[in-house]
């Protein structure tokens, strides 16, 4: 965002490069870090339509999280998504008025899905910011015959069993995406298909190392990979992971601004003190690009 609160779509398109030299695989546009519930329908439209055109070419994929407390709102933004050729679409349970059955959820999602029918799209389940009290397995067993394009689960959560279960629910038909920023070896470990995590803005490669590492059994490496995030995160969590990840991202050259009210910003004492505490875990000697640490 630029100092006044307005968007910065100018800052989209280096962003994306620097996304694809760390070796991610696609973005989520519109979640919680990107402040979509603060944005407006219409910057929200503005922001997906920036990524897309700045993804195509550096061949990312784009989800695109559309939920919503409005459902016409959401489904308006799903319609959108589909027009502009997103590969997916995503959406929270409402957080104000909320759904108490898993059926009621799905109910909600049918209203948006029916809106973008060529489009996949997931459950992003955060149960921090939209409790429901609707487990993921829950939501699936009542979703699969209901939702066609339902393709998985962003899955933000601690509930390692409910996890589990919805990765393996009806012999891994779903691709379930942990979200939870510490733990991404976990998830992998649980039968998790990959990631979508914040950290991935300032540390792709190690989370692309972690991933491979995995992959081919290096279990040390992985864990080690793992910790290193562990230390990372730890650090940026201790005020407000949104705002420290945008000061982090500033620290390496890409001014991302200040966040909305109610999320607050760093000031610049903070951010200095943020570099000493990155510092010290030896941040800025990590890989910075993917190509050569395959």
């Amino acid at each position: 965002m630029h100092r006044d609160g307005s968007i910065h779509l100018e800052q989209i398109p280096p962003i994306v490069q620097h996304l694809a030299r760390g070796g991610v695989d696609g973005v989520f546009v519109c979640g919680t870090t990107g402040e979509g519930q603060s944005l407006t329908s219409d910057e929200r439209r503005a922001v997906a339509e920036a990524f897309v055109n700045a993804c195509r070419p550096a061949g990312l994929r784009v989800t695109l999280n559309v939920g919503h407390n409005s459902l016409r709102d959401a489904a308006a933004l799903a319609r959108h998504a589909e027009l502009i050729g997103v590969d997916g679409i995503a959406a929270t349970a409402t957080s104000y008025y909320q759904p108490r059955t898993s059926g009621s959820l799905v109910d909600c999602f049918a209203e948006i899905v029916k809106e973008a029918p060529r489009t996949p799209f997931a459950y992003y389940h955060s149960p921090r910011k939209a409790d429901t009290g609707i487990r993921c397995s829950q939501f699936l067993l009542a979703a699969e015959d209901r939702l066609p394009t339902l393709m998985g689960c962003k899955f933000t959560g601690l509930d390692v069993l409910d996890f589990k279960l919805s990765t393996d629910y009806a012999n891994k038909k779903y691709s379930i995406m942990f979200g939870w920023e510490q733990m991404p070896l976990t998830g992998l470990m649980l039968g998790g298909s990959g990631g979508a995590l914040n950290g991935a803005e300032y540390a792709a490669p190690l989370y692309r190392l972690m991933w491979n590492s995995y992959q081919k059994g290096d279990l040390t490496t992985a864990a080690d990979c793992q910790e290193k995030i562990c230390k990372l995160i730890t650090i940026l969590s201790k005020n407000d992971l949104v705002a420290a990840s945008k000061a982090l991202m500033g620290l390496l050259g890409f001014d991302c601004g200040p966040c909305r009210l109610p999320l607050g910003s760093y000031s610049e004492r903070q951010t200095a003190s943020l570099r000493n505490e990155l510092d010290s875990i030896g941040f800025f000697s990590w890989p910075r690009t993917w190509e050569g640490q395959r």
